[in-house]
């Protein structure tokens, strides 16, 4: 016999008692579509049946307050809003620690899309960009939310920052493997070129211009100063050693 019975003072209609439900069957209009509450297994299954939330009327989840749930999820009819009932600074994941998901973000053009890989553990993006605001930065290193380095763009100025002063290095390329940079001049065709397979910096009509007591160090001495400096003090020319220990400067060669 199944327990069927309406409670007046709880205006509830009652399918069963706790802890003996009832198995509840409701049929569509085509054969075999359905929606079951499988009572043994406490899940609702719903059978090639759409389920339809319509604007405004959201499907919560979680045990908040008042049955209201922990998240919900609703459409205004333009977005789709996953939310909190109550600020507390939940998390929504997606995937758990080791079995992570792939998710594939498209773009309004075709085959243009952002992947989040899991199994490579990489974020690609074909034919998107990412746009960041105005002082807005990407953070790199280990230290999660400030990261080791920062690179923004403020006021039309790109900036690569530290973010502990004194720490860190920037490479570009490796060591046998380096990379030609081109720096390129106001004026068509002027640039400097550093040209990894010459191993040599070149300055195609670019002036390199060292302001007064700013020397050039030539040689290997210790702590890279150098062996001989060449600098103008604003009134003189002045080439000297850097170490005095007798050393010669050349010009020209014998013969």
């Amino acid at each position: 016999t199944a327990d069927i019975h309406w409670d007046d003072s709880e205006n509830t209609l009652f399918l069963g008692v706790t802890d003996e439900g009832l198995d509840l069957k409701w049929w569509g209009d085509t054969a075999g579509d359905f929606v079951l509450f499988d009572q043994s297994a406490d899940l609702v299954y719903f059978e090639d049946i759409q389920l339809t939330m319509m604007d405004d009327t959201p499907l919560g989840f979680g045990d908040g307050a008042s049955q209201a749930g922990d998240f919900t999820i609703s459409s205004d009819g333009t977005a789709l809003l996953i939310a909190e009932v109550a600020a507390a600074g939940k998390q929504v994941l997606i995937g758990v620690d080791d079995e992570g998901l792939d998710m594939k973000w498209y773009g309004a053009t075709a085959s243009s899309y952002m992947l989040w890989d899991a199994s490579g553990d990489q974020l690609l993006l074909d034919a998107a960009t990412i746009a960041m605001g105005d002082g807005d930065a990407i953070l790199l290193g280990d230290t999660l939310g400030t990261g080791d380095f920062s690179i923004s763009s403020t006021s039309a100025v790109l900036s690569i920052a530290q973010v502990a002063a004194g720490t860190g290095t920037i490479s570009i390329g490796v060591d046998n493997k380096g990379i030609d940079i081109s720096i390129f001049g106001e004026t068509s065709g002027d640039l400097i070129l550093f040209d990894q397979s010459d191993d040599r910096l070149i300055f195609e009509d670019i002036a390199a211009t060292f302001m007064d007591d700013t020397p050039i160090c030539f040689g290997d001495g210790a702590s890279n100063a150098g062996d001989f400096t060449m600098l103008s003090d604003g009134t003189s020319l002045l080439i000297a050693e850097v170490v005095a220990n007798g050393a010669d400067i050349q010009i020209g060669v014998d013969g």
